[in-house]
């Protein structure tokens, strides 16, 4: 499994002169929040098949903001991104960072890619090299990024959000960044206490997760369907 190229990021066009780039939308994107005392959580999600580790990704929450940094292998480069997190279980901000694998010399290698969710929009800003792109579309409320299929962190986040929203089913709208922009949805099912079913449905294809759970959201495992993929959770070193 690898982490997506540099190509993966590319946005469609270039926003118009009247649009506003990611930073200049943050302060208004992002609500205020109180302060809060609890440390923050520290754990390990791995993507494995057969025992053997595909991806892991080490992750750093707190109610407000989520870290996460994905390693597929010492030759598949490394994605970091982090989330800025709203009561309601929704994102305001992702902000991601593709190095590929012997890129520590070569800034040009390297890929940014910001996108702020405010009400019916989605600011993008993608950033190679000398190169800057920009691009404004619209998307649906409560919409959630998710920077590469495989980022298990966001995958988790449904979760938090379907809990925030109660009820037995939450469909969530999400905007996959992987391979070019598209929006598809996430339709999570409570089957029991403990237990969720997540199925992700994007442009011609759809993927069932079957979860392990508790009342907060957390992502405790997982089984992707017809896959042989499992998901684990390890506490941090």
């Amino acid at each position: 499994m690898r982490l997506m190229p540099l190509a993966a990021f590319a946005l469609a066009t270039a926003c118009s002169p009247g649009d506003h780039a990611p930073e200049a939308e943050a302060a208004a994107a992002a609500p205020l929040r109180a302060e809060t005392a609890a440390p923050p959580e520290r754990y390990t999600l791995t993507i494995e098949r057969g025992g053997t580790t595909i991806l892991s990704e080490r992750v750093t929450r707190t109610a407000e903001r989520m870290e996460s940094e994905m390693t597929a292998g010492p030759s598949e480069g490394r994605l970091t991104y982090t989330a800025e997190l709203n009561p309601d279980g929704t994102v305001s901000r992702l902000d991601g960072r593709l190095a590929e694998a012997g890129a520590a010399a070569q800034p040009a290698a390297n890929a940014r890619l910001s996108v702020v969710l405010r009400g019916d929009s989605a600011f993008l800003e993608l950033a190679e090299g000398d190169s800057t792109r920009r691009e404004r579309m619209g998307v649906a409320p409560g919409t959630i990024p998710i920077p590469v299929s495989e980022a298990v962190a966001v995958l988790e986040q449904y979760l938090h959000r379907a809990r925030a929203m109660g009820g037995p089913t939450a469909e969530i709208p999400v905007l996959t960044l992987e391979k070019g922009v598209k929006t598809g949805r996430a339709t999570v099912t409570f089957t029991g206490a403990d237990s969720a079913r997540v199925v992700f449905q994007g442009e011609g294809s759809t993927t069932e997760i079957h979860a392990r759970t508790d009342a907060a959201g957390r992502l405790l495992g997982a089984r992707v369907s017809g896959s042989g993929l499992v998901i684990r959770r390890t506490p941090a070193p």
